[in-house]
């Protein structure tokens, strides 16, 4: 493994992303084709509020490995927040085909889907997110905020209920 990648994770692991660039740069001179850099310097570039360099890159990691759903995940999310919402959308949509039991990629996709005023769909999204993560109280919320948006109050209510009592839950 080239140091300069293990300089630029070691930067990144410290929220160094201007370093962790700098050094993923570097490596990608001279192997441009590195899988593993392409992506760290996509998250790299999102962390550190560069969402045109992060969607680029993120789009070239996909392009050298199609199974990368983190990639996918990242790339919906750089996205989002540059408010391109239907090319979110089409990353979340593309991570949950590439990992169908990743619930923050149903949990992304449902979000697009309520943002959209689908909400048959988001709770589906939601619900399986919930699922495949029932320790976790984030699905529980959008669950809830899916709930409220179609009048739904007591199912809201519920949702808001498991949240609430996952949040207050202590983690081992």
């Amino acid at each position: 493994m080239p140091i300069h990648y293990l300089l630029g994770l070691n930067y990144y692991r410290q929220a160094d992303y201007a370093h962790s660039v700098e050094q993923l740069n570097h490596v990608l001179k001279l192997s441009p084709d590195y899988a593993l850099a392409v992506f760290q310097l996509g998250l790299a570039y999102a962390h550190n509020g560069d969402y045109a360099s992060a969607i680029t890159t993120l789009q070239r990691a996909l392009q050298l490995d199609k199974t990368n759903y983190a990639a996918a995940y990242n790339l919906g999310a750089a996205y989002a927040q540059s408010k391109q919402y239907p090319a979110a959308e089409a990353a979340f949509r593309q991570t949950v085909a590439l990992a169908p039991d990743y619930s923050l990629g149903h949990n992304a996709l449902g979000q697009m889907l309520l943002f959209d005023g689908l909400y048959d769909q988001a709770l589906a999204e939601f619900g399986r997110a919930a699922e495949l993560a029932p320790e976790q109280p984030g699905p529980h919320l959008s669950l809830a905020k899916a709930y409220s948006a179609k009048g739904m109050t007591a199912q809201a209510g519920e949702e808001m209920r498991k949240a609430q009592q996952l949040q207050a839950e202590p983690k081992p």
